[in-house]
């Protein structure tokens, strides 16, 4: 007979800001590397990231959000290329020469309220604060949307919320890097454990820590294209890990029903979810790896339904 599939209780709570325990932990790691992107100095050790690394207090990042966007801007903006224009409030896809070919409506960059160049028409509309998404429009900027502070996470938000968060975050770290700000990257981060009953609660995870930081840290070492392959990738990984979420949250508060179909896939063979309790599993959608689980009868009504929802594969872990 098999083991009945259940729903899991999600025993979640609020934590407080560690910033700087986490900082004068870290600070005592040794240095994993040091570089050099386009002349500003990057001091990486297993949990903590300085950019523009100098002598004195930085600006102290720790939530999840903030630190992604930071890590984003260092290597999207300095060393893939993404921009064509950079300034301290002005980030362009094409250079300001090659914008009078651009087309009607496309969007061709992000203004925010730090900039003071030059430029009469982007003074003019330059947010208050925030940041501002720039279209072209009849051979001049237009500004279509603005983010002044960075929305509040939830499970079930949309795709325009979760983009604003992005966006917030990434081009007022651009500012700041290009401002030569001290900006020390030391994310607080936290994994889901679970208890022998079947609960879950919260635990502050060093290891997620350091292998979040490994992730972007890792494009420093490869050429530009493979940077650009790696992020492609990792924004794909991300999206996918949140809708994970929502459908997690959704199953536990009975707004959606778990399949009455057991069968997955795992490696391309069909099989009920129940023969897999105590393997270790990868979840996979298309070629990318999303995470790693053990099976068992309280998470398999979440695995069961992300992958009916989701198109999600299993292969057993490595």
């Amino acid at each position: 007979m098999n083991t009945p599939i259940t729903k899991s209780s999600n025993n979640s709570q609020i934590f407080a800001d560690y910033a700087s325990l986490i900082k004068g932990e870290a600070m005592m790691k040794e240095i994993i590397g040091a570089y050099t992107v386009d002349e500003h100095i990057i001091t990486y050790r297993d949990r903590s990231v300085i950019i523009n690394d100098k002598p004195g207090d930085g600006f102290i990042l720790s939530e999840e959000a903030a630190c992604r966007g930071a890590l984003t801007a260092l290597i999207d903006g300095f060393h893939i290329g993404k921009y064509a224009h950079l300034e301290v409030g002005l980030h362009l896809f094409r250079s300001l020469e090659d914008l009078k070919g651009a087309a009607p409506r496309m969007c061709v960059g992000y203004l925010t309220s730090a900039y003071n160049g030059d430029n009469a028409r982007l003074l003019a509309i330059k947010p208050k604060s925030g940041v501002a998404t720039l279209k072209w429009f009849g051979g001049s900027f237009a500004i279509e949307s603005i983010v002044e502070e960075a929305p509040k996470a939830r499970y079930d938000e949309s795709d325009f919320v979760t983009k604003a968060r992005r966006v917030f975050y990434k081009h007022v770290a651009l500012d700041m890097i290009l401002a030569g700000t001290k900006i020390d990257v030391f994310p607080n981060l936290f994994s889901k454990v679970e208890g022998s009953d079947g609960t879950f609660a919260w635990k502050r995870s060093e290891e997620r820590e350091a292998a979040f930081l490994k992730g972007y840290m890792k494009n420093l070492e490869v050429t530009p294209a493979q940077a650009a392959t790696n992020s492609a990738e990792a924004a794909f990984k991300r999206k996918t890990q949140h809708a994970v979420g929502v459908i997690d949250n959704a199953v536990n508060t009975n707004r959606l029903a778990i399949p009455d179909d057991h069968t997955v896939n795992l490696g391309g063979t069909d099989v009920q979810i129940e023969s897999l309790f105590g393997m270790r599993v990868s979840k996979m959608r298309g070629g990318v790896r999303i995470s790693t689980t053990t099976v068992n009868p309280h998470n398999a009504a979440q695995l069961l339904t992300e992958a009916k929802n989701l198109g999600l594969h299993f292969v057993l872990a490595q």
